[in-house]
């Protein structure tokens, strides 16, 4: 069953993880650790039907381990670090409050105002549809295409590694694109 599965899905099993997690070395060896894992657990699989989902959560479940290991050896790392880890972790807040305002500030002033009073100024959405005189549905789409516009703003900045939940695990501006 391990030959039919490597024969049959091994490129759409190391896509799917190479996209996931931005590193090909780390994508060999989950994709190393998934077969070990299917080669062990193939009794397991119940309904030969269902293969193809099967596969992918195992797949997904070793990404999210992959991260949990990752996430304890940099906790670690942070931990047995000289230095205070929270001026560290205040100078890397600042840093990207930093690139963020720029981004924010290069949006049109409808987006731009919609983003700043409900993510930075805290304003209920029905607060800033009264406002701005909108529909509630219509301040609330407002906010979504600005938080879009922000997202692809910062996309094209920068480098962006997440975890299996999507938060941040480190981020990099790209040498190759300016940002104002």
């Amino acid at each position: 069953m391990t030959t039919y599965i490597v024969d049959n899905f091994h490129d759409r099993l190391r896509n799917y993880i190479l996209h996931r997690v931005n590193n090909e070395p780390d994508a060999d060896d989950i994709l190393q650790d998934v077969y070990i894992k299917i080669h062990t657990k193939s009794n397991t699989l119940q309904n030969k039907i269902k293969l193809e989902s099967w596969l992918f959560q195992i797949v997904r479940n070793t990404i999210v381990d992959f991260y949990r290991r990752k996430k304890r050896t940099m906790e670690f790392v942070e931990s047995s670090s000289a230095g205070n880890a929270e001026e560290s972790e205040n100078r890397s807040t600042e840093n990207l409050a930093a690139c963020l305002n720029p981004l924010i500030n290069s949006l049109p002033e409808n987006y731009r105002q919609a983003l700043v009073l409900t993510d930075l100024k805290h304003v209920p959405q029905t607060h800033l549809a009264q406002q701005l005189g909108l529909s509630s549905s219509g301040a609330k789409s407002r906010v979504q295409r600005a938080r879009q516009l922000l997202n692809n703003a910062i996309l094209q900045c920068c480098e962006i590694q997440l975890d299996a939940r999507g938060n941040i695990l480190s981020y990099s501006a790209r040498s190759t694109q300016r940002c104002s």
